[in-house]
């Protein structure tokens, strides 16, 4: 139990001190005024047993606030923290009959139940398991920085508190859409140790961060995401395809020579305001678009700013957060996006051109190419400025053999989806009733 638990801060170290999560925790240290309070309060106490209890005390936070949305035994567990996490694991939960999944809940006003005060209470009085967990903190806290400690603090009491839900519970299974996050890696770790069968649902392309695969079942894209897996070490369990949300369309490159176009610009998490604004005036004065579609990150960090920045606002429309990626991306005719955003494979199989940028986040240099689609030929080279940008070479790019070259990302991609839905459905089916014998006996 003890090596899946080093295994998990492993990984958590290792996702976590990667430039990107490194940038995007800058980010919203600098706009955040309680994110920057907390950071600034630990740097102060420097190395001090004070500054290895404020991070002590974030990971009891996870262990306090982590309950299940329902009591029942011997039903799968779902992990997804994030929105776009939500979605994936949501699929999951519609092939199996109704009722019959808990989901975490991580919900600070449920600390506050009756439940969790006689868990924490109980909890007071093993002080020699607080005392080994807090030296591993601090010693943690001494090596690495704010974020990495906080987050592999996190993760290493979310695995205790995994520990004892998925054993109360009898879980049949855990499902997660995230191989890189504290929760899902502590509770897919955990379920590891006391042998409960794992399932993982990508939602997004493997990054850098992201660690081998090492589940009962995975459910990928499509054969290029397998093979991005397998260079990061040997892959273990069942692998199936099941394909992007949304139908396939056929490209058409020739929306990019349209005279007044509708041109979508989906941002990334993080907005860079000057840079941001700048491509709305030059996409305006360049392009003499019908109409630009603002599309924010389901898991954007900070609110909108555009009608405060954009002087204006004619013509500029922010699309609701309810629409789906398709349903926005069916009204334009060409979509700019960040190179780094997994939001392109979603764009590109509804037929719609897309133009990348550069510069577009907060993400370093060193993590260009996030995804490796450019390098693919998914995508053609960002650019820095659309002003230089020959529509008519773009078209070019998206036509010939672009169609296979993308088929690789998308096993459903002009394939009867609703057969590799039903083959996920019954591996996933097969996953948990083998679990379920197993602990019915």
């Amino acid at each position: 139990m003890k090596i899946q638990l080093l295994k998990t801060i492993r990984e958590v170290i290792q996702a976590d001190s990667d430039p990107v999560r490194q940038a995007l925790f800058d980010h919203l240290r600098r706009s955040n005024r309680i994110v920057r309070f907390v950071y600034g309060t630990h740097r102060i106490l420097g190395g001090s047993f004070l500054s290895a209890a404020l991070v002590f005390l974030f990971g009891v936070k996870s262990y306090a606030t982590a309950d299940t949305s329902l009591d029942e035994p011997h039903l799968p567990l779902i992990i997804a923290i994030h929105k776009n996490a939500r979605q994936q694991t949501r699929k999951i939960a519609s092939w199996l009959e109704p009722n019959q999944v808990a989901c975490l809940q991580l919900d600070l006003a449920g600390v506050l139940r009756r439940s969790t005060l006689l868990r924490l209470a109980k909890g007071c009085f093993r002080i020699g398991d607080w005392r080994r967990v807090y030296r591993l903190v601090d010693r943690l806290n001494r090596r690495y920085d704010f974020l990495v400690s906080c987050r592999t603090a996190s993760a290493i009491f979310c695995y205790v508190r995994a520990i004892e839900i998925l054993k109360q519970h009898e879980s049949s299974g855990v499902i997660v859409s995230s191989d890189s996050n504290p929760e899902p890696l502590a509770f897919t770790r955990a379920a590891e140790a006391i042998e409960i069968p794992t399932i993982f649902m990508s939602h997004a392309y493997p990054t850098p961060v992201s660690p081998p695969l090492r589940f009962t079942l995975s459910i990928l894209e499509g054969q290029a995401a397998l093979q991005q897996y397998q260079l990061k070490g040997p892959v273990q369990g069942d692998v199936i395809f099941c394909g992007a949300e949304g139908a396939s369309k056929t490209m058409e490159a020739h929306r990019l020579l349209n005279k007044r176009p509708v041109i979508g610009i989906f941002a990334s998490k993080v907005v860079c305001w000057p840079q941001f604004i700048r491509l709305v005036e030059d996409c305006r004065n360049h392009f003499n678009p019908s109409k630009i579609l603002i599309r924010w990150h389901p898991n954007m960090l900070g609110r909108s700013e555009l009608s405060s920045k954009l002087s204006d606002t004619n013509n500029v429309v922010e699309t609701a957060s309810s629409l789906s990626l398709q349903d926005v991306t069916r009204e334009c005719d060409w979509v700019i996006t960040d190179e780094n955003s997994n939001v392109n494979l979603g764009v590109l199989k509804t037929g719609v051109p897309v133009l990348p940028m550069k510069e577009f986040s907060v993400l370093p240099e060193s993590r260009a190419d996030l995804y490796g689609f450019v390098k693919s030929s998914i995508l053609p080279k960002p650019v820095k400025n659309v002003r230089v940008v020959s529509l008519e070479q773009l078209a070019e790019f998206y036509s010939d053999d672009w169609t296979q070259r993308f088929g690789s990302y998308d096993a459903s991609y002009f394939q009867p989806a609703e057969e590799l839905s039903i083959q996920a459905r019954d591996a996933i089916g097969r996953v948990l009733w083998s679990s379920e014998a197993r602990t019915s006996k």
